[in-house]
């Protein structure tokens, strides 16, 4: 059997099919009067209630609105992920790497990005891009950067007589996480219990490939 052709239809054809006509129509917003074009169908006569002035400034409105959510959300996630506002447009493709380690430190966290490798350690001066390439990679795997000061002491509020989780409920946390970045370390003087708490996130994130 022969396909059936297709084509599109004229306008004439589609005014027959869907007829247009013009009518006096008061905006149920702002009260004016305006011409309203109506399409009649066999079951009905379709038309707006409001005036294309009104509904550019709902549309406008509406915009705006979900533009202050996306944003609003972002700022959330963002906050989330422990990413500050300095690194929020943070990218590998945007960093800069002025010296032979710079780049280095570059290939590493484009190989942590691919999978090829799972641990890294970055050691540098502060303002050499440590923190962005750090944000970067959270940012892209849905991670968690945090400082270490930042880290131990959630450890230690887990002891307080207010604590919501348990030292395992925080271990699991950290252990599970997508990607864990733990910035500034070195910079605290860790307890022998935070030593240990932080040697079990790291084997555990070992022993699941993380």
């Amino acid at each position: 059997m022969a396909e059936t052709e297709r084509r599109k239809l004229t306008q004439e054809e589609l005014d027959k099919i869907f007829p247009i006509r013009i009518e006096k129509n008061i905006c149920s917003k702002c009260g004016k009067e305006y011409d309203q074009p109506a399409l009649v169908t066999q079951f009905c006569v379709i038309i707006a209630k409001a005036c294309p002035d009104c509904v550019n400034k709902y549309d406008i409105a509406e915009k705006s609105k979900e533009k202050y959510r996306k944003e609003s959300n972002k700022a959330e996630w963002l906050e989330a992920i422990g990413v500050k506002e300095e690194h929020e447009k943070a990218t590998l493709d945007n960093y800069k790497p002025g010296t032979e380690s710079q780049k280095e430190a570059l290939s590493a966290c484009k190989l942590i990005d691919s999978g090829n490798i799972l641990k890294l350690v970055l050691l540098g001066s502060n303002g050499v891009g440590k923190t962005h390439l750090a944000s970067a990679l959270v940012k892209k795997h849905n991670g968690l950067l945090i400082t270490a000061y930042e880290m131990f002491a959630t450890y230690r509020g887990c002891f307080s007589s207010k604590a919501k989780e348990s030292e395992l409920d925080v271990i699991k946390k950290f252990s599970t996480l997508p990607l864990l970045a733990i910035d500034e370390f070195g910079r605290t003087k860790g307890s022998e219990a935070e030593d240990n708490f932080l040697s079990a996130i790291i084997d555990n994130r070992h022993a699941n490939n993380l």
